[in-house]
């Protein structure tokens, strides 16, 4: 009995659950200087929020750290002799892990400069000289998106055309030695029919081998959201789905794309479509494991006013939690709209809260971000020509005890995940060795129990209601965790 309890309190001691919605105040990230636009945020050591934004005036870039009450005096990531793109729209990405941020940047004049990655390692106080990307001389890029691979390495994903700007395609970059040089270009969107969107920035998730590419298509001018996958750590992406059933065809460029969240096989994606007539927003589940099934889409308003309209999604989430914000514009004001969820995205389905204080006047371009219950917000406050931020908490569950130092220690995949019959654990026994496989479920009750000799297992969601369970495999001295998920 002692056993199971000290298994059960290394599973759940520490579980976190917030009762409330608790909003911060508002604060001035960037001051008046510096002709913010379209500001993205990232979490370091601590969850301590990096926020980035652009001048698209002086074609400069710029973050700002958060220091306990405030934000730090903003600092300048590339040099004075470049001048780097930015704009509402588009422009600079951020990822963090621990104390070291990258940022994407697209040099200009375009067609004389590529990508680039800036590094710093120092949680954004000063920041390395810029690095090629792309490595290509005989094409033209924009659209830098970055996000970090364990060991601090970074993926980037850009657009590139031929020498004449036509043909675009995303092609993935990755680095071994922490961004000090970049491999070859991975071309990740040729599974895709025809071409990419030529003016709609990408987005990509990382989870182990795993890399996932959102991106806006365009076949004969249906601009819909696809995924490409690679799983053998973007040596090859070989396989692409649709995940947007919005059947939007327009004849310009949109100039807006997807944003995701990854989690086991569920790739949820949101995204601006206006195949109902007017900008909409829109929120789906993909099932990785099942060619792509979407599971679920949704507008996030489905009584939106036919005067409103809605774009510049971005979304975040972790745990058992998610959210997205986005700009909402109607009567000549626009508002920076949240909505959340811990119990699945049908749910936040015209659950909407506002993330800016006043709501008179226009707040554009929201970014967020998530760790431990706590969503960090920031926008644009086009009235006062400021960057703005503000965090929220929200009711989460957390599994402290499923550590990343435990969660592989067998090498266990565990597919499909989320799943709703049942599900297969491939772990490490060459040697047949005798494991010991235990379900619980998020109170730590013990719900299964199960000894096996072999590499694989399958669970049967039999029994079992649906929500979300853990696992803990058991032998060769090792131990490996993980979360279930049943619909």
């Amino acid at each position: 009995m002692k056993k199971l309890l000290s298994i059960i309190c290394i599973l759940f001691c520490g579980v976190a659950v917030a009762q409330t919605q608790n909003w911060s105040a508002q604060f001035d990230v960037s001051g008046t200087g510096y002709n913010n636009v379209r500001p993205r945020i990232a979490l370091m050591t601590d969850n301590t929020p990096i926020v980035l934004w652009g001048d698209d005036v002086n074609n400069a870039v710029y973050t700002a750290t958060w220091n306990g009450s405030g934000f730090n005096t903003p600092v300048r990531v590339h040099s004075m002799n470049s001048d780097a793109f930015t704009s509402y729209w588009a422009g600079p990405e951020i990822a963090a892990s621990g104390d070291t941020v990258f940022i994407g940047l697209k040099i200009i004049p375009e067609d004389q400069h590529g990508v680039y990655s800036v590094r710093s390692i120092d949680a954004g106080q000063t920041y390395d000289d810029t690095v090629r990307v792309d490595l290509t001389v005989d094409s033209l890029t924009r659209f830098p998106t970055v996000a970090i691979a364990a060991g601090g390495k970074p993926v980037f994903a850009y657009m590139k055309f031929d020498i004449n700007w036509m043909d675009p395609q995303y092609h993935v970059a990755n680095s071994s030695d922490g961004g000090l040089t970049f491999n070859a270009n991975v071309a990740g969107t040729a599974l895709a029919p025809e071409e990419v969107c030529d003016c709609c920035p990408a987005n990509v998730q990382i989870q182990g081998q795993r890399q996932v590419l959102t991106f806006r298509n365009n076949m004969a001018n249906l601009r819909e959201t696809w995924a490409a996958v690679s799983e053998d750590g973007g040596a090859t992406f070989a396989a692409a789905g649709k995940i947007d059933t919005s059947e939007w065809i327009i004849f310009a460029c949109p100039s807006t794309g997807p944003d995701a969240v990854l989690m086991d096989d569920q790739l949820t994606t949101v995204y601006m479509s206006a195949g109902s007539g007017k900008s909409k927003v829109y929120i789906s589940e993909t099932d990785l494991s099942n060619n792509f099934t979407v599971d679920f889409q949704s507008k996030l308003q489905t009584a939106d006013p036919v005067t409103a309209q809605a774009n510049y999604i971005r979304v975040a989430g972790g745990d058992d939690v998610i959210a997205a914000v986005w700009q909402h514009t109607e009567f000549g004001n626009a508002n920076v709209y949240f909505t959340t969820s811990n119990s699945g995205s049908a749910a936040m389905v015209d659950n909407i809260d506002t993330a800016n204080i006043s709501t008179d006047g226009l707040q554009q371009s929201p970014d967020i971000a998530y760790a431990d219950g706590t969503f960090h917000i920031v926008w644009k406050d086009n009235d006062s020509g400021v960057v703005m931020y503000r965090s929220v908490t929200v009711p989460y569950t957390a599994s402290v005890g499923i550590g990343e130092g435990h969660q592989h220690a067998l090498d266990a995949v565990l597919s499909p995940n989320p799943f709703s019959a049942s599900t297969t654990l491939k772990f490490d026994n060459p040697n047949n060795g005798l494991f010991s496989l235990r379900i619980y479920d998020i109170a730590g009750k013990l719900h299964r129990e199960i000894w096996t000799s072999s590499d694989s297992e399958v669970i049967s969601a039999e029994t079992l209601k649906p929500g979300t369970y853990f696992y803990v495999l058991t032998g060769a001295n090792k131990e490996d965790r993980g979360k279930l998920l049943i619909h």
